[in-house]
């Protein structure tokens, strides 16, 4: 092929326009889950202190969570940037594995490289977008790929150059110190390939035996970690022995049969159509890339976790891609061959527009809706409220292209770990979730001041200081808890069982009694137009205090307080109290 300078522009600006389209899509998703957790640190000697803790607690994935730490303490834009880079740059190395020198790559093979990876990665989101995500899968996945690539492609009869004594042992540490089935992959890949040498006749060089070493030595710092023991006990199976073996068969069954199906058969389709046409020179070749992506996947009989086609089996995919793209690149050189490729290039084409379209329009949903939350944080706590209450993100749409897809969020429990996570980032007391609806209902425009309380006592005390404020107070206490709440409630004059209501406003208060499920009582105006209708249960789902036919309690603890304020015409809180820690909320 006759390698023009129109022909190098063009490749750049396929290159760039890809840079482009990846960047967009990393600009648009915000931070998610495990990103607010790694993100909090005070320099690298504090983010290497908890790596280290990291490693005796959790896992061995250091070189990936080194980079993810990092990148999560600086702006987000640097990220953006540079992951859009690393996807670029991961669809030339498998391009120049499979052309062998970088003046023969073709727009075509990137263009395709650029479909597969796109059409057939699994969850995109949390492999190429999501900042945690794309370190431990794209980038330690290129870094593979990148070792792959010297071994391939160098003409190894040469001597090293002294910086590769330093460059391909980091590279091969890393490489064997990524994931724990794709470090084992590409130790495998490095053995196999240096077989094929032996069998060959050619000489193994230094430089190829440091590659295996430090390939070896980075996978077992990565298994040796004592944080794997601990990681363990999360997914302890109480199943049998044969059980678990079917499971693990049958779950690694759907990854080659769902997940990367059409993959397999384009490896088919071009190993036969290259038999026939009696080109075999580099067949050996992909099909040992695939024998490893087999590998990959198989790894994950061996371990605790399911053996999904999610983000653990991106390596995997990327290396049976690989294999693809080195029978792409020999099918196109026939004429046979660039018949399919006119063919095959349009179709895929049309699947890879729904399928950016679909990731872009997923992805802007969550980052314009995690826009809005953040900013309200952040005005509730200019405001005061350090004990924030957000609406859950709508992920009804949402699919393996948005890096949100099956990852959690803000809980209901203001104590669960990723609350805890927003809170040491945003400098808050607390923060939980509840329903859109409900949000905009009551806490999108409730009083700061009220909804930053959570002690009872100091609540009932602010509502006192306020004649603009009505409350109204609902109790499905339990035995055990009734005592805390009716001698917490009596201080203010007020008496109150499992199974009645009051509605409170200093100096007076109105007490209603009921006895029956769904039993509308006293209806009483607040002015002239609101009106409060009260029922009362056992059951906290039939405790309801409803204001203009809307209930505004949340069906969850012993004691509810809705507050309203008369001015306003308007609910500014709904607050309630669980168990007996009277500083235990919930909104």
């Amino acid at each position: 092929m006759k390698i023009t300078e129109k022909t190098t522009q063009a490749k750049y600006l396929v290159f760039s326009g890809i840079f482009l389209s990846m960047l967009l899509l990393n600009m648009l998703t915000p931070m998610i889950a495990d990103d607010y957790l790694y993100s909090v640190n005070n320099g690298i000697a504090d983010i290497i202190k908890r790596l280290i803790e990291q490693y005796h607690t959790q896992n061995g994935r250091i070189v990936a969570h080194l980079f993810a730490r990092v990148f999560l303490s600086l702006p987000k834009f640097l990220f953006n940037i540079c992951n859009a880079a690393v996807f670029c740059v991961l669809i030339y190395l498998i391009c120049l594995i499979a052309r062998k020198e970088a003046e023969q790559i073709r727009i075509t093979d990137i263009l395709f490289t650029f479909f597969l990876i796109l059409l057939f990665v699994p969850n995109f989101g949390q492999t190429v977008l999501w900042e945690d995500g794309s370190a431990n899968y794209l980038w330690m996945t290129t870094i593979i790929m990148g070792l792959i690539c010297w071994l391939t492609t160098r003409d190894h009869r040469k001597k090293a150059k002294t910086t590769e004594f330093f460059l391909i042992p980091l590279l091969a540490l890393c490489s064997g110190w990524s994931n724990e089935n794709t470090g084992g992959a590409v130790i495998l890949f490095i053995l196999l390939f240096l077989l094929i040498q032996l069998l060959n006749k050619q000489r193994i060089t230094l430089l190829q035996i440091l590659s295996l070493i430090f390939s070896s030595l980075g996978f077992l710092i990565l298994l040796l970690a004592p944080g794997n023991a601990v990681r363990i006990q999360h997914f302890a199976s109480t199943g049998s022995v044969s059980y678990r073996i079917y499971e693990k068969l049958y779950e690694i069954g759907t990854v080659f049969f769902q997940g990367q199906l059409w993959l397999w058969v384009m490896l088919a389709v071009f190993v036969f159509l290259l038999m026939a046409e009696k080109n075999n020179k580099r067949i050996t070749e992909s099909l040992i890339l695939a024998f490893c992506g087999i590998a990959a996947c198989g790894a994950m009989f061996l371990s605790p976790t399911n053996a999904k086609f999610d983000r653990s089996m991106f390596g995997s995919t990327v290396f049976v891609i690989s294999s693809v793209m080195i029978l792409f690149s020999e099918i196109s050189l026939s004429k046979a061959g660039k018949q399919i490729c006119s063919l095959l290039l349009p179709a895929l084409s049309v699947f890879v527009f729904a399928a950016y379209y679909s990731a872009f329009l997923q992805n802007a949903f969550i980052g314009y809706q995690t826009y809005k939350r953040d900013k309200y944080i952040k005005e509730q706590t200019a405001a005061g409220n350090l004990n924030v209450t957000v609406p859950f993100l709508n992920r009804f749409y949402v699919d393996s292209y948005c890096a949100y897809y099956q990852l959690e969020d803000i809980s209901r429990d203001r104590d669960h770990w990723i609350n805890g996570s927003y809170c040491d980032v945003y400098q808050l007391e607390s923060i939980q979730g509840t329903e859109e609806e409900r949000w905009n209902l009551i806490y999108r425009d409730g009083d700061p001041e009220l909804m930053n309380i959570r002690n009872i006592k100091d609540y009932l005390n602010r509502i006192m200081l306020d004649d603009d404020l009505i409350c109204f107070i609902t109790g499905n206490a339990t035995k055990s808890t009734l005592p805390i709440y009716q001698e917490v409630f009596l201080n203010y004059g007020i008496s109150i069982n499992d199974n009645h209501f009051v509605i409170y406003k200093e100096p007076e208060f109105l007490r209603v009694e009921c006895g029956e499920v769904f039993a509308e009582l006293n209806v009483w105006v607040l002015d002239g137009d609101n009106q409060a209708f009260l029922s009362s249960n056992d059951s906290a789902s039939f405790s309801d205090i409803i204001i203009n036919g809307t209930e505004y309690t949340s069906n969850y603890g012993d004691v509810t307080i809705v507050v309203y304020r008369i001015s306003a015409a308007t609910v500014v809180d709904s607050i309630s109290w669980i168990g007996t820690d009277v500083n235990s909320t919930t909104r």
